[in-house]
């Protein structure tokens, strides 16, 4: 809930965490990929 409260704004990964790829205990990792979705733009 945390995700997509927050970082909910990168779909791809809101669509990871969505699909239980990620948990919250991969943390630094769902960190990392927020910040690469919008370098990318």
């Amino acid at each position: 809930m945390f995700i997509s409260k927050y970082l909910g704004d990168c779909e791809s990964l809101r669509n990871m965490v969505d699909s239980d790829f990620y948990t919250i205990s991969d943390m630094p990792s769902i960190v990392e990929i927020y910040n690469e979705c919008f370098k990318r733009k």
